[in-house]
């Protein structure tokens, strides 16, 4: 199993780790292989997960009394993803967790983190950063979608995230930004106009 990915994505954030805290982290990583429209947490249960995406694409979402879906998160290579509120409170989720890929994921139980944690203190730094920059992300997401009209929303989307808006289903980006797909659809036909 190649940890390169999660390695470097660790020492991009100011941390470094010695062999024998490499070993530790390893030794409590566990892998899997999913294939893709897999439910890998669902609303009701408990989020048994704090995963590390090695390659593929996933997506966090709610269903709304009406069965609408609003996704809340994506994410591809070198991301993270959990419900981080079901996760450490070890409460039902709110969320779905689906690939849209075909996924490789490697994740820390809640056990296994919390022993990972204890051992290794410095990764409690790097944990820290994750949360900050997560929250910052949420704050600047919520101001967005508050704040800015739905063209705005879609440009600063693709801006934001180029290498992901190529990769996932448009109804999945109208879902993200809280608008529907025929909305999307007009406004991309009026942006594609502007440029010829």
């Amino acid at each position: 199993m190649n940890y390169e990915l999660l390695f470097d994505n660790i020492k991009r954030h100011g941390v470094f780790l010695n062999n024998e805290e490499v070993e530790l982290v390893t030794s409590k990583l566990h892998y899997r292989k999913i294939k893709r429209k897999q439910l890998i947490c669902s609303a009701g249960e408990v989020c048994q997960f704090y995963g590390f995406v090695l390659s593929g694409c996933l997506r966090s979402y709610s269903i709304d009394e009406y069965g609408a879906e609003h996704i809340t998160y994506f994410a591809m290579e070198d991301w993270w993803i959990s419900d981080i509120a079901s996760f450490i409170s070890q409460t039902p989720s709110h969320l779905n967790i689906e690939t849209i890929e075909e996924t490789e994921l490697i994740y820390f139980t809640k056990e296994s983190r919390e022993q990972v944690l204890e051992e290794a203190p410095k990764l409690e730094k790097y944990f820290r950063i994750l949360f900050e920059k997560s929250l910052v992300a949420n704050h600047q997401r919520l101001l967005t979608t508050l704040s800015l009209p739905a063209a705005e929303k879609y440009l600063e989307f693709i801006k934001k995230y180029k290498k992901l808006s190529e990769r996932i289903p448009q109804t999945h980006i109208a879902s993200f930004l809280g608008i529907s797909p025929e909305h999307l659809s007009k406004i991309r036909s009026e942006l594609v106009r502007r440029r010829d």
